[in-house]
């Protein structure tokens, strides 16, 4: 998939564009955040607020290999299965304490701790006990592989090497965490005020379903950034946010702003930069529910839909895919001699958001992958259907679509109706929510079908398996 976004001119030099707001980076991230706390939330929205206002023991470069960032040093000992990160000196939380080895002791507990109710528990499960506490073997969370040795060094013990696992640490659900913040404010200890953070940034003001505005954290032990203040607007309609940046009230716009006839007028603009992401957009079934929990069903769905019209009508250069696994990614599993048990032999060319049942097969969430799709067959997906007992989808029952509420992705959700349809004889309804209500449908009580993104956490492709 490929990020499409434009910029103003915004660094020195560019001195022919007039700012509007001297200092102020404006943007539009299309939504109002489902939570600024990094263990309760799983999706891009909210992960683009916490990742300008927090830091974890390592950051990534412009490679995609990690730098060195709380942790000024760390060492991989006992054949890669254990690590001792030796944390730097001059790292403050905003109210001036030092960030210790005890909040990220902490922070990874709570993240295990069932009672968090984490989606991104999994996230450590190759920690020493991880699993175990995540799963309720164990409540001593002290028994957790991940312990502060003093305060400025922190002893990670993994149950096996785990090449990835750097990685990790650079992701926000992986940052330090302040217990007596927590635990004073309960609920709202992530509202301006209350929240203490160790980013570049600082939450300084949250209104709900309009904007949130950062500030810059004079303090940072990395200096202070490039802006002084970022405006963050909640504009849901791409068509409207995409106004407003034309109208010079927006900086900077990305697909969540950008409608396809936009696209198309402004490619050959010198702000136009079309870079390309670990995401892939799929079609989830809720096999629990009928009549998705016969295999048979889903495949005739998979080849009744073709998904080379998706790049046509979306136009930002996207690519059909026939894996779970992105092809850049699958490239480096052949290079590194091993499929992790993934069907390699065919190749494909990560709103988003991310809840349960992402990145691997898992039944008992009714929610269920190929790693490796059928081909686009009408014929055979009618005669699979038919098998089923819905010969030309006569007596299929009354479905339902879940979407986000994006332009985009209700251009896609058309074509699939339209193509189930057309190719199976299939009515299936639509049905959009706004992003927060859509991550709590799909925790609660996922429909029959819904449309999904999958954004890689990191650049290995473990996190898509």
């Amino acid at each position: 998939m490929l990020l499409v976004i434009m910029a103003t001119c915004l660094l020195a030099g560019c001195s022919s564009h007039q700012r509007y707001e001297p200092g102020c980076l404006r943007i539009n991230i299309g939504t109002e955040p489902p939570s600024l706390d990094w263990h309760a939330t799983t999706d891009s929205t909210s992960f683009d607020v916490i990742a300008n206002i927090m830091v974890g023991l390592s950051q990534y470069r412009s490679d995609l290999s990690c730098a060195p960032c709380l942790a000024e040093s760390w060492d991989v000992l006992d054949g890669g299965k254990r690590y001792v990160f030796h944390l730097r000196k001059d790292a403050r939380w905003t109210d001036g304490k030092p960030v210790t080895a005890y909040d990220f002791e902490y922070a990874w507990r709570r993240l295990c701790d069932p009672k968090t109710g984490a989606s991104y528990a999994n996230f450590l499960y190759d920690v020493v006990n991880a699993a175990e506490i995540n799963s309720k073997q164990i409540s001593d969370l002290s028994q957790l592989g991940a312990h502060a040795l003093d305060e400025r060094t922190f002893e990670v013990r993994l149950k096996k090497p785990a090449a990835y696992f750097i990685y990790l640490t650079a992701h926000c659900v992986c940052y330090p965490m302040r217990r007596d913040v927590v635990e004073k404010h309960g609920e709202r200890w992530t509202e301006p005020g209350n929240i203490i953070t160790n980013g570049p940034f600082v939450l300084a003001r949250w209104q709900h379903e309009y904007k949130i505005e950062l500030k810059a954290n004079k303090e940072y032990f990395e200096g202070p950034p490039g802006v002084e203040r970022i405006k963050m607007f909640m504009v849901p309609e791409q068509s409207t946010a995409f106004a407003l940046f034309e109208n010079d009230q927006l900086d900077y716009v990305d697909n969540r702003s950008l409608s396809t006839a936009d696209i198309d007028r402004m490619r050959s603009s010198p702000a136009f930069r079309s870079v390309p992401l670990l995401r892939a957009n799929y079609l989830g079934f809720n096999i629990s529910k009928k009549p998705f929990g016969d295999a048979r069903v889903r495949r005739a769905f998979s080849m009744a839909i073709d998904k080379s019209i998706f790049p046509k009508i979306l136009r930002r250069g996207e690519m059909p895919m026939q894996s779970w696994v992105p092809q850049p990614l699958q490239a480096r599993l052949i290079k590194a001699g091993t499929t992790g048990g993934v069907n390699l032999s065919k190749t494909g060319s990560h709103d988003t958001g991310k809840s349960a049942g992402n990145g691997a097969p898992e039944s008992a969430s009714g929610i269920e992958y190929w790693h490796d799709a059928p081909d686009f067959d009408p014929q055979a997906a009618r005669a699979l259907l038919a098998q089923s007992g819905f010969p030309e989808g006569k007596n299929f029952p009354q479905v339902d679509l879940l979407y986000m509420n994006r332009e985009d992705s209700r251009l896609v959700v058309e074509s699939i109706q339209a193509q189930l349809k057309k190719n199976l004889g299939v009515s299936i309804s639509l049905v959009n929510q706004e992003l927060k209500v859509y991550f709590v449908t799909r925790k609660k009580d996922p429909p029959p079908l819904f449309r999904a993104t999958w954004g890689a956490d990191f650049p290995d492709a473990e996190t898509f398996m």
